[in-house]
């Protein structure tokens, strides 16, 4: 079974983690804390979250992540000049 689990450091910010708490050493539920992202998904999770939503905020990561990767390519096709002449010798090489 995992639960959440929060802890406080010494200024008072807080740290989630999952803790398997059968499986796990004691010493490792302290070794890795979630980040801020992570943190955020488990806030939304907790809220009543189902299986629906769950299908939804994968979609939604996919297409963001998408997004990014589109952005940053975009970015580095422009920045070297690029053309669709350049994709098609990317092609032929394969």
């Amino acid at each position: 079974m995992q639960t959440l689990q929060y802890l406080y450091n010494e200024t008072g910010q807080a740290t989630a983690m999952l803790v398997d708490l059968k499986n796990s050493n004691i010493d490792d539920i302290f070794k890795k804390p979630l980040n801020k992202p992570q943190l955020e998904i488990l806030e939304l999770i907790e809220t009543g979250f189902n299986d629906n939503n769950l299908e939804e905020l994968r979609e939604l990561l996919a297409k963001y992540l998408l997004s990014k990767i589109r952005t940053e390519t975009n970015e580095i096709w422009d920045k070297r000049g690029y053309t669709k002449e350049t994709f098609d010798k990317f092609v032929e090489n394969d």
